[in-house]
């Protein structure tokens, strides 16, 4: 009753099948058993998501955050990619960032890198390995319509020349793009 008078070809025409991709449908019988399956273990796949974000939220309220924006905090892992550095690198990170006129402030548990540049604030993330994220913020007063809530730009670990020229580079393109 479908497309293929001898089957489904093998493998694409069965992953089609298993699928429900392009015009055939999925097959019942996969789509009653994943049913079956989410039905028995809904319950521990919230239970563990619940105690997940728990542990989330404790570490949140003990443990030092980075503020990447104005209203953004992170703990020192959180990425959506990549990898955090230890402790060491992040000394080092720091260390670059001060001779690019970033000092650290702390508030409590809270660590950040703001600096403003004319009517735009600059965030500075250290805490990704192999790199410094920047994004770039106007101040509601040099907001324009429409424009992008922030811009970033990064400058690699590995850089070592004219560090400040490049810096200045990434930072004027990022506010071209606001």
């Amino acid at each position: 009753m479908g497309p293929y008078e001898d089957g489904f070809s093998l493998p694409e025409g069965l992953r089609r099948h298993l699928d429900g991709y392009g015009n055939v449908h999925r097959c019942e019988v996969l789509q009653a058993a994943f049913e079956l399956a989410w039905d028995d273990l809904r319950d521990t796949l919230d239970e563990a998501d619940r105690a997940e974000r728990q542990i989330a939220q404790a570490r949140r309220d003990s443990e030092v955050l980075y503020r990447i924006g104005p209203d953004e905090l992170r703990l020192s892992d959180e990425f959506l990619f990549g990898e955090a550095r230890g402790p060491e690198a992040l000394v080092w990170a720091e260390e670059r960032l001060a001779s690019l006129g970033f000092n650290p402030s702390v508030d409590g548990r809270v660590r950040s890198y703001c600096m403003q540049d004319g009517d735009v604030s600059i965030y500075a993330d250290p805490r990704p390995a192999g790199k410094i994220e920047f994004r770039v913020y106007r101040t509601a007063a040099g907001r324009k319509r429409r424009a992008p809530h922030y811009a970033s730009f990064h400058i690699l670990d590995g850089w070592k020349n004219d560090l400040m020229r490049k810096y200045r580079r990434g930072l004027d393109e990022a506010v071209a793009r606001l």
